[in-house]
Order: C-alpha cells, then structure tokens, then sequence
C-alpha cells in the first residue's frame, strides 16, 4: 500500500506568470491562491457566520499589507485577467455603506472600496482613483468604545477612516 499522497495538477496566472502546481485535493483553493499571491498574513480558519467555529477560536484574519497587495494586483489588472480586475473594481465601485473612505470626497470622484464592520470593528479599504493615479488605502480598527462603533455602522472609527482620503484629496491638490 502507498504512503503517497494524491495530487492533482492546477494553473494559476499571477502578473502576467503562468504557475502550475500539483497540489492535494484538501488544500482549499484559496489557500493555494494565498500562499502563491503571497498573502502570508491571510489565514481563513472558517466559513463566514460559522459562530460554532468561531465559539471554538477559529477566525479568519488577514493584515493591511496583504488586502494592500491585493488591490494593487486588481488595481493594476495583474492577477486573474483584466477584465476581471476590471469586474471587481466595477463592484467594489458600487458599495452603499460611504461612511468611511469616499465620505469626505467629492462625488465624481472614482473609488471602489469594500467595507467590513462587526460590532468594535470597522474596516474599509480600496482604491482612490486620483487624477496622479491610483492610491490604494487599507484602513483595519478595533477596540474603538463609542456606543456608535460597537453597533453596525458610525462611530468614531468610521470618522477617522474617513480623514484617510481627506488629507490624501488635500494633498492631491497641492
């Protein structure tokens, strides 16, 4: 009997790089897409709203460097292809929740962001699409004790991600 473990073979094109990689069938895609992108700071321990996961300390986190080098990829339209990253711009673009990045800006102004919010947290991040070019923003708080920020929206933590692209549109002009 073999010790060998199954794998199967994948492609995957990272900027313009053909990757291709015999990988085991448990190892989920988007761990593979993670480690490949780069994303060492991503870890997805459990389905979103499994609160019986959650209950037993598995979180899904990520850091501000990898949601950064994520945009940049979209952003630059060198990951997946380009009109895909140009899909995912397209919907990032049509957020409702504004309270944070594209709060202070003017309305013309191009920005697609994805925000996140738990009670205590409050995320957002995006591309602001200057007329320099594009500045990619990743703004992660928590643990902010305004009765605001521990619902689902507001609070001082929307408020300050909201100064971000603020001083960002100030220096622009400049």
């Amino acid at each position: 009997m073999s010790t060998r473990t199954r794998t199967v073979p994948i492609t995957v094109t990272v900027n313009g790089e053909v990757r291709q990689a015999e990988v085991e069938p448990r190892l989920l895609l988007v761990h593979f897409i993670r480690e490949t992108l780069g994303l060492t700071g991503t870890q997805l321990q459990r389905k979103m709203f499994d609160y019986e996961a959650r209950d037993r300390g598995l979180e899904n986190i990520t850091t501000a460097a990898d949601i950064a080098r994520l945009l940049r990829l979209i952003a630059t339209r060198q990951i997946l292809t380009p009109e895909a990253c140009d899909l995912a711009i397209d919907i990032m673009a049509r957020q409702q929740v504004r309270d944070r990045l594209p709060l202070y800006l003017p309305d013309d102004m191009h920005v697609a962001h994805k925000t996140g919010e738990l009670p205590g947290v409050r995320h957002d991040s995006g591309v602001i699409f200057f007329d320099s070019g594009p500045v990619i923003v990743v703004a992660l708080t928590q643990g902010f004790p305004d009765p605001l920020s521990q619902s689902v929206f507001g609070g001082d933590a929307s408020a300050l991600i909201a100064q971000i692209p603020r001083v960002l549109l100030k220096h622009q002009r400049q």
